[in-house]
Formats: structure tokens, C-alpha cells, sequence
């Protein structure tokens, strides 16, 4: 059957934990709506490996736990489970398996392997110019050269808040509106959470959550984000489609592009796939909001919030007030439109904590999407 999978390496002495904790994401995981927290695990048991990188580093003599966890390819929402069983992998000291499915994390790595910073001494001297870097290495952290960007559309795009002019769209009293809210308890300051958060979105042409992307005006590329200021959001398929296809783009990236197949998705993204904003409310590092314009699916706002919890933690919660503007965007909005911005939610915070080489934990991994009644 066609199944993803994620395997991770275990010390023998932390073995029975990470089984039952791994099985205990299994059965929170398989109360999910139309969701399966997996098919059967495999365990073995593997000798030390002397190689710095290898799953199974370790001294002579030394036993490694090795755990494969499957899940269906056509699961629902199959990458929150993937991460479900991440995050309790990490909390035993589990190594992942390179060749399965994982999530990059650049600043894990030296806390994962203890001859990290040897192997990356040892790489570069061999190879000075990251002749041989590619995406994923820069992305796992073994080459330091950014790769950040798609290979589509080389020039940046911006938003244009003239064309066409667009209005705040309002709430219909007389129709239900809809709450959708994330938190995530995280192990840092709030400025700090904050200043790494804007960080991970003002980069131009990179792709949060390798979905998603923001166009501002040309003028406000790179800065801070200020109050009346508007902005677009979009699911940038056209980036997507050739996003792993960095630095050199393969030959069916060039012909998508000089078909202009790009800017074909474009147009549609722009229609279909986008949410256009105007910045109401930046107090921070505590609170900021901001309403949505015409050519949202959507009407309503966004809010994000920071609360101190002590010096080293803070909370961030995001939430969503929206009304779909037609029965079409509703029915749009509880098939996919919320799965997906969820993603893009649980992303944004992921790149934040992993510029800061800090944890997070969020407090509603297992909710659906489905929204609320207000």
C-alpha cells in the first residue's frame, strides 16, 4: 500500500519510553476525524555505528532502537500526523533516518550528534565553496550558503494597492461568523519570539511553510510591517511546483516557465488562492491584527497575540474571525481552506523557533480545522 514513512533512532536506554510514547501519539492521532494514527510499527535493535553521522553514532558495543512508523499516503492531513510522531521522537533524544521522511532542522543537529561540528569542519575543508550544496543540505544544515528562494519568477513580485483599489470587507450580522484558533506554548521570550517570527516572513521570495508567500509594496520589502499598511497572502503554486528544483532548475522548470505557466498560475493564485489584508492594530511585541479586503473569499480579521509566560517562554496564539463571502467559499473553506492555512500556521511558527534553536509545543495539534460557531 502506498504509505509515507518516518523511522527514528533510539539509545537502547530510552527505548521502552519512546515505544509507549509513540503509541500514545498513535491513539490521540486515530481520534481525528477520517484520520488513522498509523500502520503497525516496526522495532529493531542495531549496533553502534563509529560514522559521525549516522543514526547510530555511538561508542563500541553500544545498542541503538530503531522505530518505523508508516502512515498511508492518502491520509488525512498525513504531515500533522508525521509531526505528531516528530515531536515525540525528539522528546527521547531520537535521531531521524536521512532517507525517511522528516522534517529539516538545521540548529537540531549538534544537539542530536555529538561529532556535528567535526563532520561540517571536515565537509568544508573538502569542499570551501558549497560547490556541492544543494537545497536540502542548506535546508538540514550542512552547508551554510542560502537557498532559500524558488527558481520561478526570478524578479520579485509586489503588491499593488491601486490595482485594483480594494475595500474592507464587513460582517453579514445577520449570518454566523466562525472562529479558528491556534497556540503554541514557546520556549523563548516574547520579543525574542516575536523579532524571530518577522524574521522568517520578511524574507523576499521565501515561502513559509513551502506553501505560501506574502507580496507587499515595493517600497516596504524588508522592513517591519506598519499600521494601514496592505498586503497580499497566497498559496504560490507556481513556486511549489519547482520549489525542490533549487539552485539549478531541472529541464521541465525551464519549460514551465517559458511556457509561461507561471504567470498562468498566478492569475488564478491572485482569483482563487489569496487573502488581501490591511494592518489595524501593531502593538508589539503583544498584538497584531489586521481585516481583510475585497477579493478574500472571506470577511473578518486575523489576530496574533504574544503573552509572557516568564523570561524563557511565551505564548503565541493566531486566530481567525472569518464569514465566507458565498455558500462556494464555504463549502471551499471546510474542505481545504482552513487544513491549509493551518498548515501555513504551524509552519510560521516552526521557522520562528527554528531561528532561534528553541522548542515549541502546540496546545491544539489535533484540531481539524473545522470551525467554530462565534
Amino acid at each position: 500500500m502506498p504509505a509515507l514513512a518516518t523511522e527514528w533512532f533510539f539509545p537502547f536506554s530510552k527505548w521502552r519510553d519512546a515505544v509507549e510514547s509513540l503509541l500514545d501519539e498513535a491513539r490521540k492521532l486515530s481520534l481525528r476525524p477520517r484520520a488513522v494514527g498509523g500502520v503497525p510499527f516496526g522495532v529493531r535493535f542495531v549496533k553502534a555505528s563509529p560514522h559521525f553521522l549516522a543514526m547510530n553514532h555511538g561508542a563500541p558495543g553500544e545498542i541503538f532502537c530503531t522505530i518505523e512508523l508508516p502512515v498511508y499516503d492518502d491520509e488525512h492531513d498525513r504531515n500533522t500526523l508525521l509531526r505528531g510522531y516528530e515531536r515525540a521522537a525528539e522528546k527521547h533524544h531520537g535521531r531521524p533516518h536521512w532517507g525517511q521522511a522528516h522534517h529539516p532542522r538545521r540548529h537540531r543537529h549538534h544537539h542530536r550528534y555529538p561529532k556535528f561540528h567535526e563532520w561540517k569542519k571536515i565537509r568544508h575543508s573538502l569542499d570551501p565553496k558549497e560547490t556541492f550544496a544543494n537545497r536540502s543540505s542548506y535546508r538540514e544544515g550542512f552547508t551554510d550558503v542560502p537557498m532559500l528562494h524558488p527558481v520561478v519568477a526570478h524578479e520579485l513580485e509586489y503588491f499593488d494597492p491601486k490595482d485594483p483599489v480594494r475595500d474592507v470587507l464587513e460582517t453579514d450580522p445577520s449570518r454566523e461568523v466562525h472562529v479558528d484558533r491556534r497556540r503554541f506554548d514557546v520556549h523563548a521570550s516574547a520579543a525574542k519570539f516575536v523579532d524571530a517570527f518577522q524574521r522568517a516572513l520578511l524574507e523576499p521570495g521565501a515561502l513559509v511553510a513551502h506553501k505560501f508567500e506574502v507580496l507587499r509594496q515595493r517600497d516596504r520589502v524588508g522592513q517591519m510591517f506598519a499600521v494601514g499598511e496592505r498586503f497580499q497572502g497566497r498559496f504560490a503554486i507556481d513556486k511549489q511546483l519547482v520549489q525542490d528544483a533549487s539552485p539549478h532548475p531541472a529541464w521541465w522548470t525551464s519549460i514551465l516557465r517559458a511556457a509561461h505557466v507561471d504567470k498562468i498560475l498566478e492569475l488564478f493564485e491572485d482569483a482563487s488562492m489569496s487573502n488581501y489584508g490591511e494592518v489595524t492594530e501593531l502593538s508589539l511585541p503583544h498584538r497584531i491584527s489586521y481585516v481583510y479586503l475585497s477579493g478574500t473569499p472571506f470577511a473578518g480579521n486575523s489576530l496574533f497575540t504574544v503573552e509572557e509566560i516568564d523570561d524563557g517562554r511565551c505564548r503565541y496564539t493566531e486566530q481567525i474571525t472569518f464569514q465566507p463571502t458565498n455558500e462556494q467559499n464555504a463549502i471551499a473553506m471546510e474542505l481545504i481552506g482552513l487544513k491549509l492555512h493551518n498548515q501555513v500556521v504551524f509552519g510560521q511558527v516552526e521557522a520562528a523557533c527554528d531561528l532561534l534553536d528553541c522548542h515549541h509545543t502546540p496546545l491544539d495539534p489535533f484540531a481539524t480545522g473545522k470551525p467554530n460557531v462565534k
